[in-house]
């Protein structure tokens, strides 16, 4: 039983944990999608580097849609997540992005306006503590609290020398505060199947440096709260772990200067299918793909249209203590 819970847990890990963005347009850098590695015992160190892609087509002025073509954001990230158990209670992750951000505007007469910038994004460190009983195998509740520290460069310039928006640098320039909070059911009709939630809020900073000192810039707070369900099974020799989650998203206004800064917010709510390969009793594939069912984003902004996930999990158990003591 603990070989199969440990392999449900690391299969739908990756599906299950929720990302930040931190533009006006919900393009910015998931500083936290891979935030919530399962629980293990002391000593055990666990990798994670994941492919995110996240692709907005879909121009919307609160609930209605504005059919127009011209303008695209793509914010591509290669995110490396790495996690150690102090004790078999406590334990801390750190994450950190390399983060391209592509933007288009298609002007009249098929002259493109496009800008890019790539760089190192910002680190994170969430220091975790399980708080069920160390023998529940059926109830498992994790917290969290960490700081975003603004390691990413919020200067980057444009193509005429201009620092570019907020919602095009790699870093924020501010100091964050993450809480995150995940809580695990399985099932005692079918033990390989789970029920999931995860909350997530992000508390954040201002950067008093922007745009070279002269202004002052603060992302809107995040709420997120993810729901979902994931079974496991064998295909061949081969454990498949599918799983179906629903994200709820709630993005506060930015502030520029200290005022409320339009077109900057909203709610948005989010199909999240995904699916995990055990590679190895230690390495598992994962995939996500994230489909918006509704966005009222406050204002017009560009809205997600889909978002991909692809990444490996690796697990280094403590010597003498294998994958099958990742959860008791």
């Amino acid at each position: 039983m603990r070989i199969i819970t440990a392999i449900l847990l690391i299969g739908f890990i990756l599906t299950v944990s929720p990302g930040f963005s931190q533009t006006c347009c919900s393009g910015g850098v998931p500083i936290s999608t891979n935030l919530g590695l399962p629980p293990s015992y002391q000593g055990t160190a666990q990798f994670t580097l994941t492919y995110d892609a996240n692709i907005l087509r879909t121009l919307k002025e609160g609930t209605t849609l504005i059919e127009d073509r011209a303008r695209e954001r793509i914010t591509s990230s290669l995110i490396l997540s790495a996690g150690y158990s102090i004790t078999d209670r406590i334990g801390v992750e750190a994450l950190i992005p390399f983060v391209r951000q592509e933007r288009n505007i298609t002007q009249p007469g098929g002259f493109n306006d496009f800008e890019s910038t790539q760089g190192i994004g910002d680190l994170l460190i969430l220091f975790k503590y399980r708080v069920t009983s160390l023998n529940s195998q059926k109830h498992v509740l994790s917290m969290g609290l960490g700081p975003k520290m603004p390691t990413g460069s919020s200067s980057e310039l444009n193509s005429r020398g201009l620092i570019l928006n907020a919602d095009l640098q790699p870093g924020s320039g501010a100091w964050d505060i993450i809480y995150w909070g995940n809580y695990i059911y399985q099932l005692d009709s079918r033990p390989t199947m789970s029920l999931y939630s995860v909350v997530t809020y992000r508390q954040t900073g201002t950067n008093t440096d922007y745009l070279n000192g002269s202004s002052t810039y603060k992302i809107g707070e995040n709420l997120r709260i993810l729901a979902g369900v994931s079974d496991q099974f064998r295909v061949g020799s081969v454990m498949f772990s599918p799983s179906l989650g629903v994200r709820y998203r709630k993005a506060q206004a930015d502030e520029f200067n200290s005022e409320l800064l339009p077109s900057t917010g909203g709610d948005w709510v989010y199909l999240i299918p995904g699916a995990g390969i055990s590679i190895t009793p230690n390495l598992t594939f994962e995939t996500n793909v994230e489909l918006p069912l509704y966005a009222n984003p406050t204002g017009t902004q560009l809205s997600p249209t889909y978002r991909v996930n692809i990444g490996l999990h690796y697990v280094l158990p403590k010597k003498n203590k294998g994958i099958e003591n990742l959860v008791k």
